[in-house]
């Protein structure tokens, strides 16, 4: 028993090392990665001759490292959650359900103008509330943005509802994909899953994105599902509760 209990410290050890690797490397590699994207940036900007591919070989380096740099913070992200970190420093409060997502909204515009998607928005008249932590839930709700643009077509649209429903805040992201097969659909929130490695390579996918949604949203005592067929999209919604009223004693002051 003493032998298992020593192996079992043993493990835990070198999992705490292997995270504390993974997350140090992780740093270092981010900050390379956006001095060489700032000089793509400079170097595509600067004035050259209307035929040169130029412009179009800074831009595709700009991608590349915009894509790197989005997986780098995505997996320390995911190391900050899955030691605690997030839990401990999360800043709960009443937030603005359209004001999260018009956060997200910003973060993948470059993306929605690329494939040239329409992004179609339903909120209700009165505002959304929830309690959480606005920049967290702004974090998950991009990858589900990101998600649906990458698996969607060019020029495709890209739908956001939102309604009130018992208690709740409910939000659909849905897009007009390639969809997911009933096989994979179960595990798409597990972490390093991938439906197909193949496309998700192309596509600059870690299998980590809906993982931290998930993560994120339980966090905020909610929940994330989706619905899919192959070949007609994919929706995925997330519930969150809206905030507890106010006693009757503060609400009066």
């Amino acid at each position: 028993m003493g032998q298992v209990q020593e192996a079992n410290g043993r493990l835990e050890d070198l999992h705490r090392l292997r995270d504390g690797y993974l997350r140090n490397v992780s740093h270092e590699f981010r900050s390379p990665l956006t001095v060489i994207r700032g000089y793509a940036e400079f170097v595509r900007d600067q004035g050259v001759p209307a035929d040169s591919s130029l412009p179009d070989v800074m831009g595709v380096m700009l991608d590349s490292c915009d894509q790197m740099i989005d997986m780098v913070d995505t997996l320390l992200e995911v190391s900050r959650i899955e030691q605690g970190e997030t839990s401990r420093r999360l800043d709960v409060r009443p937030v603005a359900l359209d004001e999260v997502v018009d956060t997200a909204l910003a973060s993948v515009r470059g993306l929605a103008e690329k494939k040239e998607a329409r992004i179609d928005i339903s909120f209700p008249k009165d505002p959304l509330r929830v309690t959480g932590d606005s920049s967290l839930l702004a974090h998950a709700f991009r990858h589900l943005l990101s998600n649906a643009l990458k698996y969607g077509p060019a020029r495709g649209t890209v739908f956001i509802r939102a309604e009130a429903r018992e208690g709740q805040a409910v939000l659909e992201v849905e897009d007009q994909g390639i969809g997911i097969s009933p096989e994979h659909l179960p595990r798409i929130f597990e972490k390093f899953y991938v439906a197909d490695a193949g496309l998700d390579r192309r596509r600059g996918g870690a299998g980590v994105g809906l993982y931290l949604a998930r993560e994120i949203v339980r966090l905020h005592r909610g929940s994330i599902e989706a619905r899919s067929q192959p070949g007609h999209g994919s929706v995925f919604r997330v519930s969150l509760p809206e905030p507890e009223p106010a006693p009757a004693s503060e609400a009066s002051t």
